[in-house]
């Protein structure tokens, strides 16, 4: 089975930056709403799991993977998501044990 594929350099921004919408149009809070959370949806209607690509984006900051995700884990079933989620990263093979370690710290 393929898996649902989120690349964010493409389908969302190169540039991860603020924390807030009104701080800035490409922040966590407007990445969550707007594509995370829809994606992370879609990915279980489907029994697929979400493939997150975050090559190509310039630098992804603390805060910004911190608060998307841990709304993710904090509103979707937390230890499963991890099993539906894959994160992509040429740059960091440890992303996703980053982020796991980010949402889990607000717990």
């Amino acid at each position: 089975m393929e898996n649902l594929k989120l690349n964010i350099a493409t389908e969302y921004t190169k540039t991860l930056w603020a924390r807030y919408i009104s701080d800035w149009e490409y922040s966590w809070e407007d990445f969550y709403k707007k594509i995370l959370e829809n994606s992370y949806k879609e990915s279980l209607k489907e029994w697929k799991k979400l493939e997150i690509n975050f090559d190509w984006t310039l630098w992804a900051p603390s805060s910004f993977l911190s608060e998307s995700f841990w709304r993710l884990y904090k509103n979707h079933w937390k230890e499963k998501i991890w099993e539906n989620l894959i994160i992509v990263s040429s740059d960091d093979l440890s992303l996703k044990g980053v982020i796991k370690k980010l949402a889990e710290k607000y717990e």
